[in-house]
């Protein structure tokens, strides 16, 4: 049987000449919905374009702050051709006045290099370190010499201690915190052991949670209160006839009350006149002193109660200085917030006991005692090396401190449109 033989004339004769003018399925389908698909892209950006409405350009979400703005990009892109416009410091300072950093600052960087749009819905502020970095790593001023450190690159390399490590705490106020926080504290009702949160509260009793929100509430300690924390164990009690107690306030107010509660006692009960008056609980020199009429025994007991109180009662805490009839009592001056030039959230560190940071507050004996903790307290949580691990507590800058002076901030009339 002869072989077959094969050559390119008998296989191109196998081979349809106009093949490639047939139409597929496969292929046809492909191209109309390909135009199909491109057609509807065009009238539906022209249908937004006819609207008004540039949201489809956008790259992200915005802020809760700025979602009434989310149909109209162009209140606030304004530079710029086309969907590439972009955001100006005219157009954030038409609606925000964000009040210079420092008066001396060498340059100003942009809004939007800190304040990142299109990122979320929560938060305006995304800026990492690099940003605070650039200038305090080596702080140049346009007068003067700083008043700051002036190579800051972390909060673990270069950044100063605390100022209130050195600071004298301007409080008049005698307190033992080493006593109030030892076991088995005697107390009115029997022996108790106190915690710091006792006294110390980061809300006011008359602020509901409900009406403002946690952080701003919640960020610093409201200044102890003798009525909310100091009363149920110290009551200012004054002689046993009467349940009642001093009110605390100014030495004058104090005589007037004593005088309006004795005056009212000896009226209901005339028949102390001619009681033989007790021992005291304050001894004197003088003689036992018997009164002749009810105004007389009203200021023998008003002196004896007031001497019992200045000498005794009011001086466990506070410092009298004598002038005229009554002394003068020195101002508390209780400090509400240390650190002046960083905010702190205690909220924040509800997590930890009081006694990790102010680990001073066991053993201090003295209200002169400043118990802030030092920069080596927050860096064992607060540093870089954290993040690595998984576990980042926040060690960029703006965890403390603010980039605006808004000491300075000014009222701005809103120039966008339908706000």
């Amino acid at each position: 049987m002869p072989g077959r033989t094969r050559t390119t004339k008998s296989l191109a004769g196998r081979i349809q000449g106009a093949y490639y003018k047939k139409v597929f399925p496969i292929p046809r389908w492909r191209t109309l919905l390909s135009r199909g698909f491109l057609l509807v892209g065009l009238v539906w950006i022209a249908w937004y374009a006819l609207a008004r409405n540039s949201t489809i350009y956008s790259s992200g979400p915005l802020t809760k702050a700025h979602s009434t703005l989310g149909r109209d990009c162009g209140s606030c892109h304004n530079q710029g051709q086309g969907i590439a416009k972009t955001v100006t410091d005219p157009k954030c300072l038409s609606c925000h006045d964000g009040p210079v950093h420092s008066v001396r600052q060498v340059s100003t960087p942009a809004c939007s290099s800190c304040h990142l749009e299109h990122r979320g819905t929560q938060t305006l502020l995304d800026s990492s370190n690099e940003a605070c970095v650039n200038c305090h790593s080596n702080l140049q001023v346009t007068s003067g010499t700083p008043t700051v450190a002036v190579a800051i690159k972390s909060f673990t390399d270069g950044h100063p201690e605390f100022s209130s490590a050195t600071a004298k705490d301007p409080g008049q106020i005698k307190f033992n915190h080493k006593v109030h926080l030892k076991k088995q504290l005697r107390g009115l009702t029997g022996n108790v052991e106190m915690a710091c949160t006792d006294c110390h509260k980061t809300i006011a009793p008359e602020i509901s949670d409900v009406a403002f929100s946690p952080r701003p509430a919640r960020a610093y300690m409201v200044k102890v209160n003798y009525e909310a924390q100091c009363a149920k164990c110290h009551p200012l009690e004054f002689d046993k006839r009467i349940a009642a107690v001093v009110p605390h306030k100014k030495l004058d107010a104090v005589h007037e009350f004593l005088v309006a509660q004795f005056s009212s006692y000896i009226a209901a009960h005339p028949e102390e006149l001619l009681a033989r008056p007790d021992a005291e609980r304050i001894p004197r020199e003088k003689m036992e002193r018997v009164a002749k009429d009810a105004k007389e025994w009203v200021a023998f007991r008003v002196e004896d109660s007031e001497r019992l109180l200045e000498t005794k009662t009011c001086v466990e805490c506070h410092t009298l200085n004598p002038t005229g009839s009554l002394p003068t009592v020195a101002p508390a001056n209780i400090t509400t917030r240390w650190l002046r030039k960083g905010s702190f959230n205690h909220s924040a560190h509800v997590g930890s006991q009081c006694t990790v940071c102010h680990q001073k507050a066991l053993v201090s004996e003295k209200a002169s005692d400043v118990l802030i903790p030092g920069i080596s307290t927050c860096q064992q949580c607060h540093n870089a090396s954290w993040g690595h691990k998984g576990l980042d507590a926040g060690a960029t800058c703006l965890e403390c401190h603010q980039y605006h002076d808004w000491n300075k901030e000014k009222d701005v009339r809103r120039t966008i449109a339908g706000l």
